[in-house]
């Protein structure tokens, strides 16, 4: 993933949701930069950082996630454990999204027939390789 994709769909998630919703419907999976940590993925896609932490680990308790981290290729660093770069993390989507791309969908099927080009009437000049 380039830094020019990842700034497309930051703002894909934080600013078009319904779009992010059709694109990425189970979530973004996202390769682990340097110095990439839950609070700093938070801010980036607009989320909290429980909610990646349960997208990602199924938990958000603090010692969970140091063991999820140390059995699923983490790195030690002192007596925790953080994301080693190129680990693989689940981005989920943003709250509302695919309530969103359900609604942008149905009035799409509504305004233009059936059948219609939802997202992309929406998306239209974006980028989405991940």
């Amino acid at each position: 993933m380039t830094e020019q994709n990842i700034e497309t769909i930051v703002k894909l998630w934080t600013e078009k949701p319904a779009v992010a919703a059709t694109q990425y419907p189970d979530g973004l999976t996202y390769s682990i930069s340097k110095g990439d940590t839950l609070a700093t993925l938070a801010k980036k896609f607009g989320l909290e950082w429980k909610e990646i932490a349960s997208a990602t680990m199924g938990t958000s308790e603090p010692n969970e996630i140091n063991s999820w981290l140390s059995s699923n290729g983490g790195t030690k660093v002192g007596k925790y454990w953080a994301f080693a770069e190129g680990q693989h993390i689940t981005i989920p989507l943003p709250p509302g999204a695919k309530a969103a791309a359900e609604t942008l969908a149905l009035n799409n099927s509504k305004d233009y027939g059936e059948g219609s080009s939802s997202a992309e009437d929406f998306s239209e000049g974006m980028s989405y390789e991940a």
